[in-house]
C-alpha cells in the first residue's frame, strides 16, 4: 500500500547523501528540461512516492516466491508487527546467477540462508540481491518499506539491470502472411 508517513521514517543509515541517487533521478524526470516551476501532475509525483516507499500488511503465514527487485533498486524493511522472515542466496556465482535468472521458479541452488526479524528490526538488501519473504503462521505482520540508490553502487545497479533486460522474453510476433 502506498505510505502515508513521511520520507523521515527512512532507517537513519539510508538518510546520508549516497542514498539520495532515486531522488535525484526522480526530480530530474518530473522537473523535465526546464528551469521554471515543476510542472508534474500529482499523480506523477505519487508513482514515485510509491517506490520509494510503501506499507505492507499481510496475513500469517504468507511468503513470496525466491525474486529480485526491479530495476537496480536496493530495499529496506522495518518490522512494525509480527514476525518476518526473509530468505535470500548468499553470494551467489556467476553461475547460480545465470541459473536462477533463466529459470528462477525451479531454481534448486544450496545456499539460502534466511533470518526472522522482530518488531523494531530494519533489513537492507543491495540491488541485485535473490531473497524471499515469509511470514510466521499465526500472525499477521505489518511493516514499512522503500527503496533506495546509492550513488556508490552505480556500476553494480546497472549490472542488474543489464542482467534482468538479458532474461526478458521477447514479445512473439504474429506472422502475418500478406
Amino acid at each position: 500500500m502506498c505510505s502515508p508517513l513521511p520520507r523521515s521514517i527512512l532507517p537513519s543509515f539510508l538518510t546520508g547523501e549516497d542514498c539520495q541517487l532515486l531522488g535525484r533521478v526522480r526530480d530530474a524526470v518530473l522537473d523535465g528540461d526546464s528551469g521554471e516551476r515543476r510542472a508534474a501532475s500529482i499523480a506523477e509525483w505519487y508513482q514515485w512516492k510509491d517506490v520509494e516507499g510503501w506499507v505492507l500488511l499481510a496475513q500469517g503465514g504468507a511468503q513470496t516466491l525466491l525474486h529480485q527487485d526491479s530495476c537496480g533498486k536496493a530495499t529496506w524493511l522495518t518490522v512494525q508487527q509480527g514476525r518476518v522472515g526473509f530468505g535470500w542466496i548468499s553470494r551467489p556465482s556467476e553461475e547460480e546467477l545465470r541459473s536462477w535468472s533463466a529459470d528462477p521458479s525451479n531454481y534448486t541452488g544450496d545456499r539460502l540462508r534466511y533470518i526472522v526479524l522482530c518488531p523494531g528490526q530494519t533489513i537492507y538488501f543491495e540491488a541485485g540481491t535473490i531473497y524471499f519473504v515469509f511470514r510466521t503462521v499465526h500472525h499477521p505482520t505489518f511493516m514499512l518499506g522503500g527503496h533506495i540508490m546509492r550513488w556508490s553502487r552505480v556500476d553494480s545497479m546497472m549490472e542488474v539491470v543489464l542482467n534482468q533486460l538479458s532474461f526478458l522474453t521477447p514479445p512473439t510476433r504474429s506472422c502475418n502472411p500478406r
